[in-house]
């Protein structure tokens, strides 16, 4: 029992209006109370200091209590300085509110026809230990957005006194429906809460979306793994005629969920939508420029072009170029980076062309331009750069040696041509007679007699070096991927003919672009998902692929693109041919 004393005056006695002091006890029926649960408050008074006429004390505000009953005991006591003394006992059958915190309950007594006050009763109601010791918040900057638009989640921590540390972070999966950029978790620091109940508290950025389809979609749930103070076991023991208890407490492993996030994802407008529409939706900035205007054949000429947005993170396509008839051009240089600023990822793309005139004299350079949806005007911006003016002089490499690769006029050296001569003879292999052996020879001369001494060590060697090779392979991420892709891909195929049956199109070409690209990572051991159109092709060209093939799988990702922004009205006939068209294709790659 836990006691705590301390001294009330109760009220007046009779009409001499003589003070008295009493000393009042209370008592609790565990040294622990939790939310929600059942405990027992005694008042303890001796009796002959009790007043009377009097009533039963009770508590004026429950503030979250609830009461089921009040009774009273009479009992004799051990007291230090009094010896034994008779007390009254005032027993309050108490349940404890939902929400911990400290209680101050206001009492008052009926004593001579009059209620009067005699204090407050403090009451620390503390959090369960079966309770979850961790709570996690996932919250969005925006609940409505547009399609391809960027959202920022913040999670928010928060620990109680049952939470022993151990935290992980188990599933962080948001689908197929969103590009994604994710912060860095490790430097993530807990502050100590100033929040009644919570001991710490953490808040930080936890990842950048964007999604790729329009409609009511579902930012899924964050699963946290963490140790946690278990339920206190108590247990009576007797040891002869004396009973006391023990108590045990272990930790033990919990998990915490955070809610799932509904998003109004809304579709682009297709009002005044530009005819090669490059799919951001964000604030972007184009910049291109050229480091010269006059130069000289076989000189190059550097276009730089930069794009930078909040859009879709780490994504951004390549702008619209021109024809230059005029110049011959090599594979551009290109980088993209990314980088978090006030709270949004910013992804910056630069590209240079190399462009090298193929003759001398004025030439134009075509404009160049790039497009984007404004999600604050919620209007499409064209941007266009001017066109320049070129003038190219005469250089060290001839026309025809600019237009066909740039090789000096003069690099062909006379030595260097050989003339092939006819001999007029056949070559014939005169196989001479074999000499024939006919003396005997020692054992350790026999040729066959050391092939079989060696061959046995031979096929150990060979043995060992096979099984090398079979256990390296099996830890080869590479390979045992392109082992699986074919698998994965009967099985994506399986669910393309039941969205076909189903009736479901935009079902089915979202697992269209899906199963193309994972089977296509899996082949060639490439992340190709969240890359541009651009990227894609020049990937898979490096990757073997004929270019008829390169050009098939863009237009049935374009197609996949198109049944995002509009329906389409495909037959079942032509979505089954287009899968067996898929199939046959995937054969093909996978044997490369």
């Amino acid at each position: 029992m836990v006691k705590r004393r301390f001294k009330y005056i109760i009220g007046t006695i009779l009409l001499a209006q003589v003070y008295l002091w009493a000393s009042i006890d209370v008592e609790f029926s565990t040294d622990r109370i939790e939310a929600g649960k059942k405990f027992r408050m005694s008042l303890v008074m001796p009796i002959d200091e009790l007043p009377s006429p009097r009533g039963v004390p009770e508590i004026i505000d429950l503030q979250g209590f609830t009461l089921s009953k009040v009774d009273s005991s009479d009992e004799k006591v051990r007291q230090f300085f009094m010896g034994v003394v008779a007390v009254r006992k005032y027993h309050y059958h108490l349940t404890a509110p939902k929400n911990p915190g400290r209680y101050a309950l206001p009492m008052q007594w009926d004593m001579n026809g009059q209620k009067r006050s005699i204090g407050k009763i403090s009451v620390d109601v503390a959090r369960p230990y079966e309770a979850a010791a961790l709570r996690v918040r996932l919250t969005p900057s925006k609940n409505t957005l547009y399609e391809g638009e960027q959202l920022r989640l913040t999670m928010s921590l928060q620990t109680y006194e049952n939470f022993q540390g151990g935290l992980n972070l188990k599933s962080m999966d948001f689908g197929s429906d969103f590009l994604v950029h994710r912060a860095d978790l490790a430097n993530i620091q807990f502050q100590r809460s100033t929040t009644a109940g919570v001991t710490s508290e953490a808040a930080s950025n936890i990842a950048w979306v964007a999604p790729i389809r329009a409609g009511s979609l579902e930012i899924p749930e964050l699963v946290f793994s963490y140790q946690k103070m278990g339920e206190r076991k108590v247990v009576q023991k007797q040891m002869g005629n004396m009973s006391f208890s023990s108590v045990t407490q272990g930790t033990e492993e919990a998990t915490a969920r955070s809610r799932r996030i509904k998003l109004n994802v809304l579709p682009l407008p297709a009002e005044n939508r530009p005819a090669n529409f490059s799919g951001m939706v964000g604030q972007y900035s184009f910049d291109a420029k050229i480091d010269k205007t006059e130069l000289e054949v076989g000189e190059a000429l550097t276009l730089s072009i930069s794009i930078r947005g909040n859009g879709k993170p780490g994504s951004i396509p390549d702008p619209i170029l021109p024809n230059f008839n005029d110049f011959r051009s090599v594979p551009p240089e290109t980088r993209v980076s990314k980088r978090v600023q006030n709270n949004q990822v910013w992804t910056t793309k630069t590209i240079k062309l190399f462009l090298y005139p193929k003759k001398r004299g004025e030439f134009e350079l075509p404009t160049v331009s790039f497009n984007w949806f404004d999600p604050q005007k919620k209007q499409y911006v064209v941007q266009n750069t001017p066109a320049w003016e070129i003038k190219v002089e005469k250089g060290e490499l001839t026309e025809a040696a600019a237009t066909g690769g740039g090789v000096l006029a003069t690099g062909v050296v006379g030595t260097e041509k050989k003339s092939i001569e006819t001999l007029g003879k056949d070559i014939r292999h005169i196989k001479e007679k074999a000499e024939i052996r006919t003396h005997s020879e020692p054992i350790y001369q026999n040729l066959k007699w050391w092939l079989a001494l060696v061959a046995p060590f031979v096929f150990l060697m060979l043995f060992r070096w096979w099984y090398a090779r079979y256990i390296g392979l099996r830890s080869n991420r590479a390979y045992m991927r392109r082992e699986g892709a074919r698998k994965k891909m009967q099985k994506s195929l399986a669910e393309l003919r039941t969205s076909i049956e189903k009736e479901q199109v935009q079902d089915f070409y979202t697992g269209l672009e899906a199963a193309l690209l994972n089977y296509l990572g899996d082949i060639f051991n490439r992340e190709l998902t969240g890359l541009t159109r651009t990227d894609l092709s020049d990937i898979l060209a490096k990757d073997g692929l004929e270019e008829a093939d390169v050009q098939q799988i863009l237009s049935w990702l374009e197609q996949g693109d198109q049944a995002r922004f509009a329906p389409l009205s495909s037959s079942a006939a032509d979505l089954s041919a287009l899968v067996d068209k898929m199939q046959e294709l995937c054969l093909k790659v996978g044997n490369l």
